[in-house]
């Protein structure tokens, strides 16, 4: 047999004494209210221990953001119907399951009443489900997609809100009823708490729908602006035919080409490009990319910028992609460095490969 000195026992000893005192793990201001037992304690403890959940999960969600990205698989736009239909069977059904054990416990005018046990075991089945819906909503913020699909895929992880608003309303009202009614009725006077739990979808459904139709008009013009540029590529030859583009056609025909290799492509609009006229993202890695539609070299001073530019973005890789050449001291300066120089004969390089694709990836940066 293990001895246990003096010290370990006075351990043990107020652990027990602990569990003795508050066997269910509550929080001190829900073992206040188990204590002492003030008026109308059933929804006051109802509401505590779901506080209690919903502070646990927060806590939760604040440390990860410091833990290691969960590494989510991109959506690319062909799989992104699919994918957003079983996010969207996956968090209604939690709403369903979260409606009907509350409609089980708590049916629609009934005062909230019960044993503690039972009380604690139902609130903390709600905060179960608010942990879900949060962790839900997380992931579906964090998945990749092509930045055009962006505002969609935030307003969807915003589905998540029936459970985790309707939670925090029915946790702050019933606060509000318990304030008013210590503060109005007398103690021998009856007082019945409505326990409604809103989980109200309407407005969420409205605002994915919406943003549902203007990823489709997005995708729409995107569409048409690909099928000019490929007609567009399909009669040009010569690099000065490139150069006679206005710059935001070749900003577009730079954008397909990157597309094409399978990279997610933002353009950016003029008034804020700083020096930048795409976002490019890949496996996880952004980049920059300038277009240039030049007749002669691109100097050094002008590579050096965009060294310059790379810092300011935050980003470890940037293309310039020029109709022209680069002079040798810029090829030079940039020797070492994660910027890729795009010259001419490499531009009709990639445009040959465009045309004569067939719909897979055949184009190398």
């Amino acid at each position: 047999m293990l001895a246990v000195d003096a010290t370990n026992q006075e351990a043990i000893d107020g652990l027990a004494r602990i569990y003795e005192l508050n066997p269910w793990g509550l929080s001190d201001a829900s073992l206040q209210i188990v204590q002492e037992r003030p008026r109308y304690w059933p929804l006051c403890l109802l509401a505590q221990v779901i506080n209690d959940e919903i502070e646990a999960s927060e806590d939760l969600r604040r440390r990860d953001r410091f833990a290691e990205p969960s590494g989510s698989e991109p959506v690319s736009l062909n799989d992104l119907e699919a994918w957003s239909l079983a996010r969207l069977e996956e968090v209604k059904n939690l709403i369903s399951q979260l409606d009907a054990l509350w409609n089980s416990g708590h049916p629609p005018g009934k005062p909230v009443v019960g044993d503690v046990e039972e009380i604690i075991f139902f609130a903390r089945r709600v905060g179960e489900f608010y942990h879900r819906a949060a962790e839900w909503s997380q992931m579906v913020r964090g998945t990749p997609v092509d930045p055009i699909a962006t505002d969609f895929t935030r307003e969807l992880a915003s589905y998540a809100d029936v459970i985790t608003g309707g939670v925090k309303r029915f946790v702050h009202d019933s606060q509000q009823q318990i304030e008013d009614a210590l503060r109005c009725h007398q103690p021998d006077e009856t007082w019945v708490f409505k326990a409604r739990l809103a989980l109200e979808s309407a407005n969420v459904e409205d605002r994915v729908t919406l943003a549902a139709n203007r990823l489709a008009e997005a995708l729409r013009r995107r569409g048409e602006g690909e099928e000019w540029v490929t007609r567009h590529l399909a009669r040009t030859g010569r690099l000065d035919q490139l150069r006679a583009m206005s710059p935001r056609e070749f900003e577009q025909l730079i954008a397909l080409l990157f597309r094409r290799m399978e990279y997610a492509v933002e353009i950016t609009t003029a008034s804020v490009d700083k020096g930048v006229d795409l976002f490019i993202e890949r496996d996880g890695r952004t980049a920059i990319v300038q277009c240039k539609r030049y007749q002669g070299s691109v100097s050094q001073p002008v590579v050096r910028d965009f060294y310059g530019t790379m810092i300011h973005n935050r980003v470890h890789q940037g293309y310039i992609v020029t109709t022209g050449t680069f002079s040798l001291p810029a090829q030079n300066w940039a020797r070492g460095k994660q910027i890729h120089l795009v010259d001419g004969a490499q531009l009709m390089d990639w445009i040959e490969s465009f045309l004569t694709s067939t719909g897979e990836t055949t184009i190398k940066a």
